[in-house]
């Protein structure tokens, strides 16, 4: 029978031994998961907690203290430009434009309402349409985390070498939709629990294991991983309450620290404890049941064996994904537009809706750089190494063709005569990595599920449209705000 001491002592050990590795994967899930409004709450939180506590003992040194450290860090704000002004770049007005409306999925709602409804969306709708959209980043983003960071903590405690890009699991073995849709049916059954008030707490701990049980088990059937969960933590879940408690005052302490305490500490410190709480808990079922889905090493092992097989593209399929990485990045750049400035730009060189030097970059990536697939930070480096060419070499061609400049990095930190620069090369290099392990695997799926001759023809069209596409905006260049930049 697994206690609550023992299994916080054996958490402890587990992050004491690997702190950077857990900050890092727990770091990038929240993220991901819960963007900056999450950071900027507790920041705000602990402030609040700070004065409240210096203004219960005014006119005390200990206040006085509390006071000079509020200070301290409203001049640490101010000297690095981590206030509302700042601006440089695309980074800073997308963070600033989340922040202000409070999720990601308020940002877009309020930005779809503003430039393509032209505000014709009633509060309700808009708010109902953030719901939406922060509702899908949760189930293919942060839920699908979730279950790689339970991964992640799994295989650590098993005593193997775990690198943070394990959080990304789920993704890597082409179980997104599988796992996805177990996401979705647990926050559906959640809020349906809601209504009842006293069966929401009761459920948050039943199936409190299916992140642990996915991630062990990623193609487990939709049904079994509820009831394995349920049946887990029959007589477990006032248990795992009172261990939540536990943390508690560690919580309350890193309110006091604007969260910081969180991220170092208590967060991996409480992953870890999560997942020795699942290990305790099915090696126990074992022993008392006959659960074939739970021999954890053995699922561990076919998992990450099926890890690393590198994808091999046809010709036909890659020429589709020229098409489908070069319309990708024209929907990112006339978002990133919308969420800017709030106008719906036609951005990029052509007329149609594709902007050629992504897929470009795209095809390149998934060529030269898929040859490291096995390894993902060396990925994510030669396609900082691959991009910064391409995109340097793609404004000298179109300033040489055209004398006009479709891109200006003029002013932002390490640019190279506007046009390339640090902050752009990050954005790439993360675009690319995502291209790689997810969006190339998946639409080379999909795209073997159409017969080749109709793939052919499709594909034979596309370019035919793309070409003539090509040759009419270089005979007529496309100029305006927004997609071309003032030459002086």
């Amino acid at each position: 029978m697994w206690k609550i001491r023992s299994t916080k002592k054996i958490g402890g050990r587990v992050v004491k031994g690997n702190f950077f590795i857990c900050f890092i994967a727990v770091l990038i899930v929240t993220l991901f998961a819960d963007g900056p409004v999450s950071v900027t709450d507790n920041a705000e939180t602990g402030r609040f907690v700070i004065e409240t506590v210096a203004d219960s003992f005014p006119g005390t040194p200990f206040a006085g203290a509390l006071n000079k450290f509020l200070g301290d860090i409203d001049k640490f704000k101010k000297a690095t430009s981590l206030g509302e002004d700042s601006s440089a770049g695309h980074i800073a007005p997308v963070y600033h434009k989340v922040i202000a409306d409070g999720s990601v999925g308020g940002m877009v709602a309020r930005s779809l309402n503003k430039n393509l409804a032209k505000g014709q969306l009633g509060p309700t709708a808009v708010l109902l349409l953030g719901l939406a959209v922060t509702g899908l980043t949760y189930i293919f983003l942060g839920g699908i985390l979730e279950v790689g960071r339970a991964r992640f903590f799994l295989e650590l405690r098993d005593g193997r070498k775990v690198r943070p890009s394990k959080v990304f699991h789920v993704y890597r073995i082409g179980k997104t939709r599988h796992v996805a849709f177990i996401v979705f049916l647990r926050m559906l059954y959640m809020f349906l629990w809601a209504f009842t008030i006293v069966g929401l707490p009761i459920k948050y701990y039943a199936y409190r294991l299916v992140p642990y049980i996915a991630a062990e088990n990623p193609g487990i059937s939709r049904k079994e991983v509820f009831a394995l969960s349920s049946k887990l933590m029959k007589g477990q879940k006032f248990k795992l309450f009172l261990l939540d408690v536990t943390f508690l005052p560690l919580r309350a302490l890193s309110l006091a620290t604007f969260g910081i305490l969180g991220y170092v500490w208590i967060n991996p410190y409480y992953n870890a404890s999560n997942a020795e709480v699942y290990a305790m808990v099915r090696g126990e079922a074992l022993v008392l049941h006959d659960y074939e889905n739970m021999r954890l090493p053995a699922k561990l092992e076919e998992a990450v064996s099926n890890i690393g097989a590198k994808p091999q593209y046809s010709f036909l399929n890659t020429a589709m994904m020229f098409i489908a990485f070069s319309f990708i990045g024209w929907v990112y750049e006339c978002l990133l537009w919308i969420i800017q400035d709030g106008l719906f730009v036609n951005r990029g060189t052509m007329y149609g809706p594709w902007i050629p030097i992504y897929g470009v970059g795209g095809i390149v990536i998934i060529t030269i750089v898929n040859r490291f697939y096995k390894r993902p930070m060396v990925c994510f480096f030669m396609t900082m190494a691959v991009c910064a060419p391409i995109e340097y070499v793609g404004a000298w061609v179109l300033w040489k063709t055209r004398h006009l400049k479709y891109w200006d990095y003029s002013g932002y930190f390490l640019n190279i005569q506007g046009r390339v620069c640090l902050e752009g090369i990050l954005v790439f290099a993360i675009l690319g990595s995502v291209g790689i392990y997810i969006v190339a695997p998946m639409l080379d799926t999909y795209l073997n599920r159409i017969p080749k001759r109709t793939r052919t023809v499709i594909c034979a069209a596309l370019f035919a449209v793309f070409l003539i596409d090509l040759c009419l905006s270089h005979i007529y260049p496309r100029t305006g705000p927004g997609i071309t930049y003032d030459l002086q």
